[in-house]
């Protein structure tokens, strides 16, 4: 798993270099990943990151629900997802209604 993980992070975080405008819709999940590597220099890298795609920012509209960051069953790409009671939106959900 740490391997997927240290691959998938390894990607997006390419991404997010090479592309400023898809720098905000891959912080999420890059954080996430960050956290469950254990990795404090991405950590702090993603956290600092204020970087906004447009006029309004994609955190407008992404409700996550508190401890996303190491609760690694919450899907922060997903555009709609539901964990026991409580609905969440992330990324996708947000570039939608953004676009």
């Amino acid at each position: 798993m740490q391997n997927d993980a240290r691959e998938a992070i390894r990607y997006f975080d390419a991404l997010y270099d090479r592309n400023e405008k898809m720098r905000e819709q891959v912080k999420y999940p890059l954080l996430q990943l960050a956290y469950f590597i254990g990795d404090e220099k991405r950590i702090k890298k993603y956290e600092n990151d204020k970087t906004r795609s447009g006029y309004f920012p994609i955190s407008a509209f992404i409700y996550l629900p508190a401890g996303w960051k190491t609760d690694y069953s919450v899907d922060v790409i997903s555009s709609w997802s539901r964990k026991g009671q409580d609905t969440y939106r992330g990324v996708g959900y947000a570039v939608f209604h953004l676009n």
